[in-house]
């Protein structure tokens, strides 16, 4: 099918050029893809921003003549031509543009009208047969915490106390307000702003109208409010991307160009109060006149205080300018994150300003926010010389910090992906809104259209799922999308079966079938997982012995690491009974992993595959072949020590002796002759689409990057929770957690078959037991031993006596995480055991095992989101010893650890943030979208 037509889109912001800047940023990037915009802008302020529109043929400005309005100035067009106290007169001037607007509507009718403060706009529309899409410029979090649609059962009028409360169901409880700002934030309920208005009934009226809605930011920091605004509007609400500014085509003015150069690299500052720069202060007519006395000439041309527009942006990016005051809009905050002068955040009395500067100084702590009176929220010279010296000196420890979180949140914002991903997925949610949103109830009419293809009849008859673009009406109702029936065939390990059956769970909830192939003697230990049995059903898998194995060994559990190759050889020659399931069982999508033969044998029986991996897509987006084809198939050392071309993170680092093995494992044989990394290549080159277990919030960035190499469709999962099990702890296990102290154990397990080394299993032992705390270790028998007990430190069980337990098999991980008695897990960094991980209060000690994804979710986990703490091992050796063992324990256990004290918080955020309401649900949601895009594409 052809790709859809370019769109047409008018756009109308609210007259201040920090609203008509952002808009004309989108309306570049949307041009940038073809759609044609049509750009309503007071005409006298259309020259301030002819030299923003970089696409002229596709971007047309239309003048409005903005009317007088009693009490304004002659010639008043947008908020920078008044004081603040005039800013209502302004929108009842707005919205006595509305016959202007109509007839333009009439003569170019676009498809759809972007606007924000006209609260009038949407009746209109609908009565042309025109979509709206409210666009508010700032991030969704303001309107999620602050808006009265989300408060709607606390009435129209709040209180301060009312505000001291996130609404029910919001996802964040870190936001907090001063006293001042509650006060503040309490009367704006009842400002009236134009035409009898009041500001709050503006913005709600708008929303409610609407088709959709839509805000600035992007799914890896805004997504949580985004979706849980989209449940309390209860229509679809986009993200258009941070709107990074495109580089304008006009040059710095050469009188501020001339002036800047006087001065070093990064010395001057910046204040911009708002786009319109620093206004005469109330009661007077000229900045000369409020100046303090004697200012002139203190200052001597080394500052400057101008009254009218500037070049903002130009001027951001002058390489003298080293701080950037603002007033904290949404447009000033990004231009100021993407440049490398530092942030200092002096919000003006407005919401979204409030909140955006408690989100870049306590949640990014990418800025510095001017200390104010608690009561009377004044600021003083003092508190703004203060935080002004804390981003400018580079022996400042705060200010390291935040600049360091600025490069960061810059290098993020920059990278090569991010918004190219943001756009097109606006754009393609942007479609789906034109032609028909995924309603469960949806009516369509097909004209003039012949329906051949088969999977096209089958979805026309009886899914919603059907975005066409052709002629289109709504006359029927059609039955909601169907289930879908999956199998699942995981790699044979514990590690893979149970967030493969976890997902399972979830996807049944929705009320699709699954058929899971498991190795008939796993098959009990997984039974109590399995919560939806009428829709999830185990179909066991006869595991053929292979040369070299032992017999009855099906899965990792049951064989020592070296021979692990052979449980995948065993696993390929189930191929013929995969075959005859699948013809018998006739599912529409097979999930697998390892199983690099499956995508062939899929495509032979007209079935689509899968490649689900269970780990974060970090892993191969740094380390797969895929990503490095150029550089050949056996990579060194010196080749991973930098990322592949294109990879969105530069802070990846590894130690000698991970790089060493990273480097060896491009060799290693696994099974049926196989590389490795060719039997995960090879099901990826061959799949119908790949995912991973991940979040857009924290996995996006690489998901869209492997998009883009793999050229086919990455989904995530969602974070993969697992479900509260329908089994209880074992009896044995239940008394002895019993018997000490609330969060005092230590629990330790080494992945389900992961085996040490002698002197690495008695270091580990050791550890714990210097610890001091009580201990339960889940653990192999190390290499070269056929019993625990064998293996043992000297004298240890007489030492240990009775507070550490050292047991062998299988155990019941996420029961016993569960248990309050546990404080702390020392885990392998297997992505299932990480995640079971965070969602508990146990703290985490990281000990990744010789594992490519473990490596990586080690250093992710304690480098890069700080919510727990590494081993220490040897750089060159890779040993770690029985003092770092328990260094690492005491750090997460000593409540008096500084170190400790910041991992635990981390953790805690991390657990909210993965438990919060509405997360998995919208992820697995997105993955079930994504799948029947996949099953119906035509």
């Amino acid at each position: 099918m052809d790709a859809p037509s370019p769109l047409h889109i008018a756009m109308f912001p609210w007259f201040a050029m920090g609203h008509l800047t952002p808009y004309l940023h989108f309306s570049n990037k949307l041009a940038i893809r073809g759609h044609k915009i049509s750009f309503f802008i007071p005409k006298n302020t259309l020259n301030k921003l002819q030299h923003l529109n970089l696409h002229p043929n596709l971007i047309t400005f239309f003048p409005i003549t903005v009317p007088h309005v009693n009490g304004l100035p002659h010639n008043a067009e947008t908020t920078s031509d008044v004081p603040f106290s005039l800013f209502p007169l302004i929108a009842t001037a707005m919205d006595q543009t509305d016959k202007q607007i109509e007839l333009l509507l009439k003569e170019l009718k676009p498809q759809i009208v972007f606007f924000d403060f006209q609260y009038w706009l949407p009746n209109l529309t609908q009565k042309l047969g025109i979509k709206s899409l409210q666009y508010l410029i700032w991030n969704p979090i303001s309107s999620a915490y602050l808006g009265n649609i989300p408060r709607k059962s606390q009435g129209k009028y709040l209180t301060k106390d009312d505000l001291k409360k996130p609404p029910a169901g919001f996802p964040d409880s870190s936001i907090k307000f001063h006293s001042h700002e509650l006060r503040f934030l309490a009367s704006t309920r009842k400002i009236e702003f134009g035409s009898g208005v009041l500001l709050y009934d503006r913005v709600d009226t708008g929303t409610k109208s609407s088709d959709a809605v839509s805000f600035k930011g992007c799914r890896e920091i805004d997504g949580l409010y985004a979706d849980y605004l989209e449940t309390v509007f209860g229509k679809p609400v986009l993200l258009s991307g941070p709107l990074l500014p495109e580089p304008p085509k006009a040059t710095l003015e050469e009188k501020w160009l001339t002036w800047l150069k006087e001065f070093k690299h990064g010395s001057v500052i910046f204040c911009a109060y708002g786009s319109e720069a620093l206004k005469p202060p109330i009661g007077f007519e000229s900045i000369e006149e409020a100046l303090p006395e004697g200012f002139n000439e203190r200052i001597k041309g080394k500052g400057i205080v101008y009254g009218s527009w500037i070049q903002q942006q130009l001027i951001l990016e002058h390489p003298s300018v080293g701080c950037f005051i603002t007033h904290c809009g949404a447009a000033s905050i990004t231009e100021g994150l993407v440049n490398t002068c530092q942030l200092v955040l002096l919000p003006r009395a407005g919401a979204d300003h409030i909140m955006n500067a408690r989100m870049m100084s306590s949640t990014l702590k990418v800025g510095i926010e001017v200390e104010r009176g608690e009561e009377d929220g004044l600021f003083t010279k003092e508190s703004v010389g203060n935080a002004v010296r804390i981003v400018m000196d580079d022996e400042n420890e705060v200010g390291k910090e935040v600049r360091a979180n600025h490069a960061k949140m810059r290098n993020f914002l920059l990278s090569s992906n991010l918004e190219s991903s943001c756009v097109n997925s606006f754009c393609q949610k942007l479609y789906d809104l034109l032609y028909g949103w995924k309603l469960k109830k949806m009516m369509v009419k097909i004209d003039d259209l012949k329906v051949e293809n088969e999977k096209m009849k089958k979805l026309l008859g009886r899914s919603s799922r059907a975005i066409l673009f052709g002629p289109l009406h709504l006359v029927a109702a059609m039955d909601a999308l169907p289930p879908m029936h999956i199998s699942m065939f995981p790699w044979f390990a514990m590690g893979h079966f149970t967030p493969y059956l976890h997902f399972s769970n979830k996807l049944a909830i929705r009320g699709h079938k699954i058929s899971f192939f498991i190795p008939k003697n796993t098959l009990n230990k997984l039974q109590h997982l399995n919560l939806h049995p009428n829709l999830i059903t185990f179909f066991p898998i006869t595991v053929p012995h292979v040369n070299g194995l032992p017999h009855n060994a099906e899965t990792t559990s049951d064989v020592p690491f070296s021979l692990f190759p052979l449980i995948a050889t065993a696993m390929d020659q189930t191929d013929k009974q995969i075959e005859l399931l699948l013809k018998e069982l006739k599912p529409q999508i097979v999930f697998f992993d390892f199983q690099y033969w499956l995508p062939n044998l899929t495509q032979k029986l007209g079935i689509k595959s899968l490649q689900y991996l269970i780990w974060s897509p970090i892993s191969p987006a740094y380390l797969g072949s895929i990503p490095r084809k150029s550089q050949g198939t056996y990579l060194t050392e010196d080749d991973l020590k930098k990322p592949p071309t294109g990879f969105p993170d530069s802070s990846i680092k590894f130690h000698s002796h991970e790089l060493r093995f990273l480097a060896s494992t491009r060799k290693q044989e696994f099974g049926s002759g196989v590389l490795l990394y060719d039997r995960v290549d090879t099901g990826t080159k061959f799949s119908d689409a790949v995912s991973f277990k991940g979040c857009r919030e924290i996995d996006g960035l690489y998901a869209d990057y492997l998009e883009t190499v793999f050229g086919k469709p990455v989904l995530l999962s969602g974070p993969l929770l697992p479900e509260a099990p329908k089994s209880t702890l074992e009896e044995k296990w239940l008394t002895w957690l019993e018997g000490f102290k609330h969060g005092s154990v230590v629990f330790c397990a080494y992945g389900s078959e992961g085996p040490l080394q002698h002197n690495q299993f008695q270091e580990l032992l050791l550890g714990l037991e210097l610890t001091g705390f009580p201990f339960l270790a889940a653990l192999k028998p190390p290499i070269g031993f056929d019993s625990i007990e064998e293996a043992l430190p000297e004298g240890f069980n007489e030492r240990v006596n009775g507070k550490g337990i050292v047991y062998g098999n299988w155990i019941q991980q996420q029961l016993i995480l569960e248990h309050p008695s546990v404080g702390c897990f020392i885990t392998h960094c297997g992505a299932a055991s990480i995640t079971e991980g965070l969602v508990n209060t146990c703290q985490l000690v990281l000990l990744p095992r010789a594992g490519t994804d473990h490596i990586m979710n080690a250093r992710m986990m304690s480098s890069k989101l700080k919510v727990g703490v590494e081993v220490e091992k040897g750089e060159e050796d890779g040993l770690f010893t029985k003092e770092s063992v328990c260094k690492a324990v005491k750090i997460v256990m000593d409540d008096e650890n500084e170190v400790g004290k910041a991992v635990r918080a981390n953790h805690a955020k991390m657990r909210n943030f993965l438990l919060s309401s509405n997360l998995e649900s919208s992820c697995v949601d997105s993955f079930c979208q994504k799948l029947y895009d996949l099953l119906y594409q035509f």
